[in-house]
């Protein structure tokens, strides 16, 4: 299907092994769980260097998460785990 030129990915069957039981939801959760902590501490600094570097924390907490092999599930085109 893919050497034809038709590139439907959408119909192309993925391997089990590299399918997350997680779904897209709970991927982008994960990597927000650290903004309230971070974001609360930057208002409430007065400092403005101190409250950049709060939001730099914030931003630099989303590399880890982000990094996964596993595809999430997309339960919208009937994907299970």
């Amino acid at each position: 299907m893919l050497l034809s030129g038709k590139f439907e990915l959408y119909k192309v069957s993925f391997p089990i092994k590299a399918m997350s039981p997680n779904s897209i939801l709970f991927a982008v959760s994960k990597q927000a769980i650290h903004s309230p902590v971070f974001l609360n501490a930057a208002a409430l600094t007065e400092n403005p260097l101190e409250r950049m570097k709060f939001v730099m924390c914030n931003t630099l907490s989303y590399i880890y998460p982000t990094h996964f092999f596993d595809k999430p599930l997309n339960p919208i085109l009937g994907e299970t785990y």
